[in-house]
């Protein structure tokens, strides 16, 4: 690696930014899947059955196969339909992968390397284009109009 890569990259590329990526991914589809039938139970039954998080990895399978019931206590007339499950499921999911998109473009527009540097803060605008200047340096703007202090045009 060059002087001038490492200049240009000070962090390389590893193996832990995509392992992250992958976890936090997971964990949300993870939750958005237990959201989503928390959601279509109560929404079909009006009985809101929520799981231990505990359980939420073992009762996964279950819930991809159209289970709506797994991991809950056995009450078999308050369950959904596996249609209901899914859509709902996916509507969480796509809900919390459109907040991961919004979330993702702030933070790159706010730390990316290519944003915007130098914004004046507005004490510094009002000194550099505020009204005391122009009235400073108006013989220079407009010196038919204003004129120097003791000096006719």
């Amino acid at each position: 690696m060059s002087q001038r890569e490492r200049r240009r990259n000070p962090y390389p590329w590893t193996w832990e930014p995509a392992a992250a990526a992958v976890t936090v991914l997971g964990l949300v589809a993870l939750v958005g899947l237990q959201t989503g039938r928390t959601l279509a139970n109560g929404l079909a039954t009006g009985h809101w059955q929520v799981t231990a998080p505990d359980t939420w990895i073992l009762a996964t399978p279950a819930l991809l196969a159209g289970d709506a019931s797994a991991g809950l206590e056995p009450q078999p007339d308050l369950v959904t339909s596996p249609a209901v499950l899914w859509t709902l499921s996916g509507l969480v999911e796509a809900a919390l992968l459109a907040l991961i998109v919004l979330v993702l473009r702030w933070g790159w527009r706010r730390w990316s390397p290519w944003r915007p540097h130098g914004f004046a803060d507005p004490a510094d605008v009002d000194r550099v284009l505020g009204v005391r200047r122009l009235r400073r340096t108006a013989h220079l703007l407009r010196p038919d109009l204003h004129h120097k202090k003791g000096k006719a045009p």
